[in-house]
């Protein structure tokens, strides 16, 4: 699973990501072919719908790399409103995720962002904090 940052600072990498779904998924092929990748692009709670928006977990074939552009396709900007973002959510959610028969040892999670979640000790800058008292 890979949690990618989406708001406004880190929007150059989170569109790097997207466009080059085709190239994860034929890299994928060579080196895990029975593995499968979902992504969840998040920003700030106070974008709404468009804080945490979702891909299919798909199999690295070329089915697979046309659901997963389809999906990524369908992502929309998202800029936040304070700097940290909802990293905390987006950790929660995943770690809710029923992976089935995927066992917990061949899993993996990335986490793509330049920024920190709501409520991190010692950040002093504005927090409007997160909503669902997740931290």
């Amino acid at each position: 699973m890979v949690l990618v940052d989406h708001s406004g600072s880190n929007q150059t990498i989170s569109e790097h990501l997207r466009n080059s779904s085709g190239h994860l998924t034929a890299l994928m092929r060579i080196v895990a072919p029975d593995a499968e990748v979902a992504f969840t692009y998040f920003s700030d709670h106070k974008d709404g719908v468009r804080c945490q928006q979702y891909s299919d977990f798909i199999p690295p074939t070329e089915q697979g790399d046309k659901v997963l552009y389809s999906s990524l396709d369908r992502v929309q900007p998202a800029h936040g409103q304070d700097i940290p973002e909802a990293i905390e959510c987006a950790l929660r959610d995943a770690a809710e995720v029923n992976f089935a028969h995927v066992a917990p040892k061949d899993r993996t999670l990335v986490l793509v962002t330049d920024s920190v979640p709501h409520g991190m000790e010692g950040y002093t800058g504005t927090d409007d904090g997160c909503p669902h008292q997740v931290g």
